[in-house]
């Protein structure tokens, strides 16, 4: 069984290397560019700036360069913030456009993990039936000896048995007769 840290990391690797990844940070960047929470949120907060509001910004006799400048200063820490909190609530809405994509993308991600071990295991269960048909093979050939033919026995083991005696048939047997008398000479019974 696999650490659910390291399936984590290999679906997010999965999902990183298919390209989904970029395409979902397009689509995160696009609905908080389209967010109108953080547009007015910024608008507030640039009403409301010291830096603009100052009389030396209103004289104009700063640089438009230092001006901005001053501003990213203090608004900088204030909207990172509030666009962080609109970006997760983008991720999170459970109807949303992104973390539905989300969903499917990991989903898809596991799905073709799940495929690929699946075929990694049926190809290691096929090699190892075909090294132990082998090896069973090899020991069967190397215990008989030659001539000798292994078969099939009831039980499922393998038995060895002798090929067959020219002009005998195979079932016949010795078994139970009595030798043939002895015969010297050309006359007479054998005593």
């Amino acid at each position: 069984m696999t650490n659910p840290v390291e399936e984590g990391a290999r679906v997010v690797k999965r999902v990183i290397d298919d390209g989904a990844f970029d395409e979902i940070r397009k689509n995160v960047f696009e609905e908080l560019k389209g967010s109108t929470v953080l547009r007015e949120y910024v608008r507030e907060l640039v009403e409301g700036s010291k830096t603009l509001s100052a009389d030396e910004a209103k004289a104009s006799s700063k640089d438009r360069k230092k001006l901005l400048d001053e501003l990213h200063g203090e608004l900088k820490d204030q909207l990172v913030e509030k666009a962080s909190r609109v970006v997760w609530e983008i991720l999170t809405k459970s109807d949303g456009r992104v973390s539905k994509d989300i969903e499917q993308r990991v989903h898809e991600a596991i799905c073709r993990l799940y495929e690929e071990r699946q075929q990694q295991q049926q190809q290691q269960q096929q090699a190892a039936a075909a090294a132990s048909q082998q090896q069973s093979l090899q020991r069967r050939q190397s215990s008989s000896a030659p001539g000798v033919k292994p078969e099939p026995g009831e039980d499922g083991t393998t038995r060895a048995s002798l090929p067959p005696r020219a002009g005998l048939t195979p079932s016949a047997s010795l078994a139970g007769q009595q030798p043939a008398g002895k015969r010297y000479g050309m006359i007479g019974p054998s005593s």
